[in-house]
């Protein structure tokens, strides 16, 4: 199952980078996303893939921010908010691709842009970093239930080796 996980903007959060909305992935992404995919399982995030993906055959209505650290790009985040069925407004990290440390820095970000939305509630399917989510960030896990991920194949992965990510969702 998809392992989304889940928390209620109560306030505002700090953060330290830069984030700038872009309109088109360089091939800076591309190598960003190459430098910090390490050894994990995902499908291939060239610049073609990316700008057909969020920009050229949206699914959605993206927000696409670079994130810098002083003067260098370091990063990329896709924001999107959506209406749950009950009418609640979620705001939705649905890429995050930066190096470790700056994950906590990002997620604080898109906090306080969808609370700038008035949108309380944030999305994410998780990444690899359990304690940071769950202790420091207050995500709880919630499972999509109709919604499955499935590999097939000679090599067994653990479930750590994936990189999961709602830019998925084209493949279901």
């Amino acid at each position: 199952k998809i392992p989304l996980i889940s928390k209620t903007i109560n306030n505002k959060s700090n953060f330290k980078l830069q984030y700038s909305l872009i309109n088109k992935f360089t091939n800076i992404h591309e190598d960003i996303w190459r430098e910090n995919i390490g050894n994990k399982f995902d499908i291939m995030w060239s610049k073609e893939f990316s700008n057909w993906r969020y920009f050229l055959n949206p699914k959605s209505k993206y927000e696409i921010f670079e994130i810098k650290n002083n003067i260098k790009i370091v990063g990329y985040i896709v924001l999107k908010n959506y209406k749950l069925e009950k009418k609640m407004m979620v705001g939705h990290i649905c890429q995050l691709v930066c190096p470790d440390k700056y994950i906590k820095d990002s997620i604080n970000f898109a906090a306080n842009y969808f609370f700038d939305l008035s949108i309380k509630k944030l999305t994410m399917w998780r990444i690899n970093c359990e304690n940071l989510f769950f202790k420091e960030l207050g995500f709880k896990q919630v499972f999509l239930e109709k919604k499955n991920f499935m590999y097939k194949g000679e090599k067994i992965y653990d479930k750590s080796s994936l990189n999961l990510s709602m830019s998925y969702s084209d493949t279901y």
